[in-house]
């Protein structure tokens, strides 16, 4: 630990509290709102120190309890509005209820882009997500998801582990692998348009029913109570972001 004001280090050798703390892989650092350190021990666990050097707390990854840390390899945490201490993974991102001490998982299945959480932040209600496929944020007040990508012209989609800052101008930072991505989350230009969906396609026993697949949505289509093997395909017609709706 370096101290600014008389300019010196403290270290195992020369302080006796941190003398007292595991010797590991301090990986990752973090300082929540309550001055504790949280530190990513690369493979083994997760230690918060208390401000004061003289307690810690060990989290780890726990076979048979599902509200357990999803993965020991934490690369990165940020901090909610409510305390909570959120850690990405290279497993999924894995959200701690500092009331409860239980963790609650999100992977793709729930919005991610990627299980590969390399980088957060906290942007007023938002977290914001680095991944191995480009970048997500997660809405507090919604519980909701929302991916960015290249159909939103993000250049940058493999985003470095810890690597994400926020400049005095209220931007937002990633650096990746093919370089640096800037922008203002105040700023972005979203695709909120709903395209409608119409029907293209209805067949029965592989023969197609509608009189003419191109003019889609007809009013009736009267089936026999014997034709039930019955596939239908739907369009959504929008074309300026396809991937996002």
């Amino acid at each position: 630990l370096y101290n600014p004001r008389t300019q010196t280090f403290a270290n195992r050798f020369n302080d006796s509290l941190i003398r007292k703390l595991p010797i590991n892989y301090y990986h990752t650092l973090y300082i929540d709102s309550h001055q504790n350190l949280w530190v990513g021990c690369g493979l083994d666990e997760v230690l918060c120190i208390s401000p004061d050097l003289s307690t810690f707390k060990r989290y780890r990854h726990q076979e048979k309890d599902p509200y357990s840390l999803i993965e020991n390899d934490v690369m990165s945490f940020a901090e909610d509005s409510k305390g909570n201490i959120w850690m990405g993974t290279d497993n999924g991102l894995s959200r701690l209820d500092i009331r409860t001490q239980r963790f609650k998982t999100f992977t793709t299945s729930d919005g991610l882009p990627n299980n590969n959480v390399s980088a957060l932040i906290r942007y007023g209600k938002y977290i914001w997500i680095g991944t191995s496929n480009g970048l997500c944020r997660y809405d507090e007040t919604k519980d909701k998801f929302e991916n960015f990508g290249r159909a939103d012209n993000l250049k940058v989609l493999n985003i470095n582990m810890g690597s994400v800052a926020k400049d005095r101008e209220g931007n937002l930072l990633f650096g990746g692998a093919k370089g640096l991505v800037r922008f203002n989350p105040n700023n972005l230009n979203l695709n909120t348009f709903i395209p409608p969906a119409v029907i293209t396609s209805v067949k029965v026993y592989g023969k197609e029913m509608l009189p003419n697949p191109l003019i889609a949505n007809p009013e009736t289509i009267l089936l026999n109570l014997d034709e039930n093997d019955l596939s239908i395909e739907v369009a959504a017609l929008n074309y300026d972001y396809p991937d996002n709706n």
